[in-house]
């Protein structure tokens, strides 16, 4: 079995190095992978780029997103960014997508 943990991507006020710092905590303790997760509607860091961010603050750790929301991004970006990431991490990404089953409101 693997245990994640979730970086804090979307507590609202959250900064870069606090995420990076979480995730190299993370592998130090010996957790499988770290998640992310996130809305556009939504205060929050980006689940790909964060996770762009982990994949070169640490080396052994997987990342996986839970769950990147397919239709918001345009179909040719999301797979170069993703693609990106996953080269970024050596293979380390595993993409989980969804479609959004929730109303977005703007904050």
């Amino acid at each position: 079995m693997r245990i994640g943990i979730g970086i804090p991507n979307t507590v609202p006020g959250t900064s870069g190095p606090v995420v990076l710092e979480w995730a190299r905590r993370a592998e130090r303790r010996g957790f499988g992978f770290v998640s992310t997760i996130g809305r556009v509607a939504y205060p929050s860091l980006d689940s790909l780029t964060a996770l762009a961010g982990v994949a070169g603050a640490t080396s052994t750790i997987g990342l996986v997103t839970n769950a990147v929301l397919g239709p918001t991004y345009p179909d040719a970006v999301l797979a170069k960014v993703a693609g990106t990431v996953a080269s970024l991490a050596e293979g380390r990404l595993t993409l989980g997508l969804g479609v959004g089953a929730r109303r977005s409101i703007a904050s």
